[in-house]
Order: C-alpha cells, then sequence, then structure tokens
C-alpha cells in the first residue's frame, strides 16, 4: 500500500521481540498462518486475528503436538493480542454490566447517564449511552486527532498526541481546567481502537491510564511520558472507552456508549460527584455530537482525512459496505 511505504513503521508494526527468530518459524505451513495473523493484527481487527488464532490452536493440534501449542501461546504476537483483547472485554463487561448495580443519574429523553461507586476503592464508574445524530467516522476523528480534542471539548485546556504506536494506538495528553481553588487535572491516557465493522457493525475505543501492558514498547523506543507538575492533580482511568454502533439503515446517526471506571484524585462524597457528572455528562456528550459534526467545515480534520487515508478510508468503505 502506498501510504505504509510512505511513512515509517509504527512501534507496534515493528516485529515484537523474538518474532522473526520464533521457533515456530520453522515450520512454513505455521509461519504463513502466523503472518496472516500478524497482518490482521496490524489492521486492528482483533476478533479476525481471535478467528484464526483458534483456527492455528486446532491445526496444530492436529497435526503437530502440545509441545508447539505451547510455544504458540507464548508467541509474543500472540500474547499481545491476547492482551489488548482482554482490554477490550475488561471494559464491554463494564459497560454491559447489570442494571442493579447502577444507579440512573440523569435521562434526558436522548442520553442516560448512569453512576456507580466501587466498593472498596477511590474509583467511581460512569456509563453513558444514547444515539446521536452524527456519522460514526466523524466521532473517531473528534478522539482519534488527539491534539484537537481541547477544540471540542468542555473545559479542555490542553491536549496532544505523545506518541501514535500503531495505526489505531495512540498515547496522549490532555488537561482539564477546574473551577478555583480545585487544581487543573490531567490525564495520560492510551487509547486503543478495535474494527468489528465488518463482522458486528461496531467499533471500539478503549482508552486508559495503564501503562503497563505497552511499557516494554516504551522501553524499546525510547518514549518518555510526561512529568507531572506539582500543582496539578493527574487523574488514573482503570477502565475506559466507548462502543460505537451502526444504526440500522441511518449512515447519519451512530449509538454512542461510554463507560469510565475513573479515581478523580481527590476524595469526593458521592452525592457531589453525581450531580457534578450528570451535568458534566450532558455537556460531554452534546460536544462529542456538535463537534464532529462540526469538522465537515473545519479546514484543520479535512487535511487530516486527506492525509491519513490509510486510516479514514479504510473505515469508510466498511461503513458504506452495509
Amino acid at each position: 500500500d502506498s501510504n505504509e511505504q510512505k511513512r515509517e513503521p509504527f512501534p507496534y508494526e515493528v516485529d515484537q521481540e523474538g518474532e522473526q527468530s520464533h521457533p515456530l518459524n520453522q515450520h512454513t505451513d505455521i509461519a504463513r498462518k502466523l503472518q496472516r495473523i500478524r497482518s490482521l493484527h496490524l489492521e486492528c481487527v482483533h476478533y479476525e486475528a481471535l478467528d484464526e488464532i483458534h483456527k492455528l490452536e486446532h491445526y496444530i493440534r492436529q497435526k503437530y503436538d502440545e509441545k508447539l501449542l505451547l510455544s504458540l501461546h507464548q508467541h509474543p504476537r500472540i500474547r499481545l493480542i491476547h492482551t489488548q483483547i482482554a482490554v477490550a472485554d475488561n471494559m464491554l463487561r463494564l459497560m454491559t454490566s447489570s442494571e442493579d448495580d447502577w444507579k440512573l443519574v440523569k435521562n434526558d429523553g436522548q442520553w442516560t447517564t448512569e453512576y456507580k461507586r466501587e466498593a472498596d476503592t477511590a474509583s467511581h464508574s460512569f456509563r453513558l449511552c444514547g444515539i446521536g445524530r452524527v456519522q460514526m467516522i466523524n466521532v473517531l476523528a473528534i478522539f482519534y486527532e488527539m491534539d484537537l480534542i481541547q477544540n471540542w471539548m468542555p473545559l479542555s485546556k490542553e491536549s496532544y498526541e505523545i506518541q501514535q504506536l500503531s495505526l489505531y494506538c495512540k498515547c496522549g495528553y490532555v488537561r482539564v481546567g477546574a473551577c478555583w481553588p480545585i487544581q487543573d487535572r490531567e490525564l495520560v491516557l492510551f487509547g486503543l481502537g478495535f474494527d468489528d465493522l465488518k463482522q458486528n457493525n461496531k467499533f471500539l475505543v478503549c482508552f486508559d491510564s495503564n501503562v503497563e501492558p505497552h511499557r516494554h514498547v516504551l522501553h524499546k523506543f525510547g518514549i518518555k511520558l510526561p512529568e507531572k507538575p506539582h500543582n496539578r492533580v493527574r487523574m488514573d482511568i482503570k477502565i475506559g472507552g466507548m462502543l460505537l454502533e451502526k444504526v440500522e439503515n441511518d449512515m447519519n446517526a451512530t449509538k454512542i456508549s461510554f463507560v469510565w471506571n475513573i479515581d478523580p484524585g481527590v476524595p469526593l462524597p458521592a452525592s457531589l460527584l453525581n450531580r457534578v457528572v450528570g451535568q458534566m455528562a450532558g455537556k460531554l456528550l452534546g460536544s462529542i455530537v456538535n463537534g464532529a459534526n462540526a469538522i465537515v467545515n473545519d479546514e484543520k480534520y479535512v487535511e487530516r482525512f486527506a492525509s491519513n487515508q490509510e486510516f479514514y478510508d479504510s473505515i469508510s468503505k466498511k461503513l458504506e459496505a452495509k
């Protein structure tokens, strides 16, 4: 692909430690299947890659032995795919967890906002859901272009991309301003996309502050995360993400579900948090829909779409396919 030739490979596209020299590559039939899994992973169709992993497991069982199967489970690319899918599963578990645990904070007829206090932790969970009159690709764009988040997100004072790790994985920074005497809050986020459009008309984006799954690649490529200034509080998103789903027969509508489990960095009474979040959530969703609809006439985004056809065109084609 001409786009891929034009750019340097992203850190996660470079062969994982020991991937090329892995003993499984001595078997040309297995090596070919591993190459296929790698290609699917780099396109971020994780669930299709997982299907191929299951097929390969079955193939090795039939043709080889358990020792080779163990070797497959220790393969660096296979382990990375499983780690990333576990992040998505975790997020979806919170998003679809039983209604009994959640308290409805607000329902304005279009969006519902729910809250859940996590027992024995300083964390709080929030869930927002509704259908917006907005095209899915535009919602993806306003999050993907991390440096432009400050242009549409309420109270955002600063945002920038720290490093792009793969076509669908980025690390970025967002600072949110509060009213005096509350200090500014900042977030260092890892965003990871899961393209499930072809099979299930869905696109998942996980975003959290967990460095651990990426520590190896950050270290290998010398990627430094920003230090925290003493006058700021850094929030911690343990699980977070959004699920975007196509609305049948309507390209201009998207079902949007958000969930996050967050430590706000300061003990707050649930009643105050409920009130603030109830107000903020409605504003946030409104800003997402308005911000995403406004990009059509925004030359910055028009330019980004044109210069990154590798990302935007592949998604557009899948959205138009059904």
